[in-house]
Parts: C-alpha cells; structure tokens; sequence
C-alpha cells in the first residue's frame, strides 16, 4: 500500500542539475560523468521502496564555468525524458561531453546557471510534479553576467525574484555548496530549499551522485 494518501502516486520530476565544470571540480565531474546514467534507476528504485512511483522522470543538465574567463561559460542542455532509451543515450552523450578545466579566480558563474534553471520549460500536466534544481559547486558566485558592474546584491535580487515566481508546490532546490555567500543567504530563502554544506574549493571530492540522490529524496 502507498504510503501517500492520494489514489495516484505517480510522479513527474523535472530535475535541472547546475554542475561547477572548473578546474577544481574534475572528482566531481568525473564521478558525475561515471554514474549519470544510473539517474532514471536510481530514482525508480527508491521511489519504489516509498510505495510510490515515477511516471515521467526529465533530466537538464547546465553546466557553468567563469564568464569573466572562458568562452563558453554556459553550455545548456534540453530537458531528456530518460524513460526513452533514445532520449537517455542523448543524456549519456551530453554528460560525457563535459569536461573540467580553466576558470580563473574563486568566483564563478553559478547564479547565471541558477536563473536558467529556474526559468525552465518545467512540466505542468500533472497534480503529483517536481521541479527540482540541483547545485553543485565548491567555491562563491560571480554577479550575473548582465550585473557584472553592479555587485552580487542586485544580482541576488533577481535570482530570488526568479524563484519567488516558481510554483510553491512543485519546487525545490538543492544547494550542494560551501557555508559561503550567496549559498549562506540562499539557503535561508523560504520554502523548499536544502543547503548541503561542503568544502570550499576542494573539488567536490567527496561527494557522490548517489549521496545526492539520497539527499534530494528527503526533500522531493
């Protein structure tokens, strides 16, 4: 019997994970371009031990650099639906094209990843939905690239009206980062927000794509 007190206990998840691709973060990124593809299973798998189920799970991955160093700071995937087989080899093929390197001073462009995903094509046909947004990064943020000149303050200003305007319900946000700012004011935003603290440019090492699933299922 499900746990859940509604007839249908079928979910759909849109999940937009904003990876750190800097110099610093190759453990990460290597373990992330290792297990990606266990996303769909994994997920499946501990629903199911909640006596609930996934109807449609989607995937986006954006993944950030330094703009104030790189060419490409942002690289932006679709939406994958991973209950394809097709759609979760597109997955497997973008995540393995991500490589960590350069960026140039401890900030990066996070907050610019961060806004994207918040203004995602999210899902809307369905009562039991999430729209997740996954953070991961060991070091501060950059102001958004259009609010270089003008500091963090006015950047976060935006970042938070963003998400203010997301559906209560359905979002989520889980902050994978060191106790620094602006995760230490994000983490303190009302409603739906998980603040996983790590060390601060130290590559993310330790932590683990399962762990994160782990983590995100207590808060979905």
């Amino acid at each position: 019997m499900s746990i859940y007190p509604y007839d249908d206990s079928r979910y759909n998840i849109d999940i937009v994970m904003c990876i750190d691709t800097t110099g610093d973060m190759v453990p990460f990124v290597n373990n992330f371009k290792e297990k990606a593809h266990t996303v769909n299973e994994r997920f499946r798998e501990e629903f199911d031990e909640l006596g609930a189920e996934i109807g449609n799970l989607r995937v986006k991955v954006i993944a950030f650099k330094d703009c104030t160093c790189d060419e490409e700071p942002i690289r932006e995937s679709r939406f994958f639906a991973l209950n394809s087989q097709e759609e979760q080899e597109e997955f497997n093929r973008f995540v393995k094209s991500l490589e960590a390197g350069w960026g140039g001073d401890p900030e990066e462009s996070s907050l610019d990843a961060l806004l994207l995903a918040m203004k995602s094509d999210w899902v809307s046909d369905s009562f039991r939905k999430r729209h997740a947004i996954i953070m991961v990064t060991d070091a501060p943020s950059k102001p958004l690239i259009d609010k270089l000149n003008e500091g963090l303050d006015e950047s976060m200003a935006v970042v938070r009206g963003e998400w203010e305007k997301m559906e209560r319900r359905a979002k989520r946000l889980f902050v994978f980062a060191p106790d620094i700012e602006p995760w230490t004011e994000i983490s303190c935003w009302d409603y739906g927000v998980w603040h996983c603290i790590i060390e601060e440019h130290g590559g993310c090492a330790d932590m683990d794509l399962d762990e994160i699933i782990r983590i995100m299922l207590k808060g979905l």
